[in-house]
């Protein structure tokens, strides 16, 4: 089963239309959807409830917890063997998890991945980042690519038809083996937003995982 894991402020048209995508492309295949509340106002969460399900519950919290913790109370709740976090944000186009659940099974190196992204306009937004640090702060990410380009995949190209390994995918879909995420302690807590999919991707690789 796969567990997605939605987290919701104040976006419940947004966390609505998301759920919908999801049905749209997994009616058939076992999965549960929790979706986790960060103490939206009262109006917002009112119009968040008309999602509960047979397969959609909602988490309420009574504090804005941030990404970290917020995503926590979803997994601690969820029942797949598969976690998938999604931003509110996210619409599934096509069924692009199974492929990546199957990469999964064959790949046990692997613990986490993600699908190429692309914006509501229908450009390409970028998947993944490079090497966290002062040269990323200052440059960017391109400068990676231009220092070494074998070991630093451009984000630019989306000719790829095979994965590749990253520092950093973007958390706005970040899909995992459920054993791996709970062996690696999860999401850091104590990060209230950004960066913590260098964190997670770094304890993935101190874990001897890609």
């Amino acid at each position: 089963m796969i567990s997605f894991i939605i987290l919701n402020y104040n976006t419940p048209d947004f966390t609505a239309t998301c759920v919908d995508s999801i049905e749209q492309h997994y009616g058939c295949i076992e999965h549960e959807i929790i979706v986790v509340d960060n103490n939206s106002s009262a109006a917002n969460f009112k119009q968040l409830t008309s999602l509960v399900g047979d397969r959609t519950i909602i988490v309420r919290s009574h504090v804005n917890a941030g990404f970290g913790l917020g995503n926590m109370m979803g997994a601690q709740q969820a029942a797949g063997e598969y976690l998938c976090f999604l931003n509110s944000d996210v619409v599934l186009v096509e069924d692009c998890v199974t492929p990546l659940i199957a990469y999964l099974k064959e790949h046990s190196e692997v613990g986490v991945i993600t699908a190429q992204q692309w914006r509501t306009n229908g450009q390409e937004a970028f998947s993944f980042r490079h090497k966290m640090g002062i040269r990323r702060d200052l440059l960017g990410d391109d400068i990676f690519e231009w220092l070494c380009p074998k070991k630093y995949p451009k984000r630019s190209n989306l000719s790829r038809t095979q994965p590749f390994v990253v520092s950093e995918i973007n958390g706005s879909f970040m899909l995992f083996p459920t054993d791996v995420f709970w062996q690696i302690g999860g999401f850091d807590t104590n990060i209230f937003l950004y960066h913590e999919e260098y964190d997670i991707g770094r304890r993935i690789e101190l874990y001897g995982l890609s």
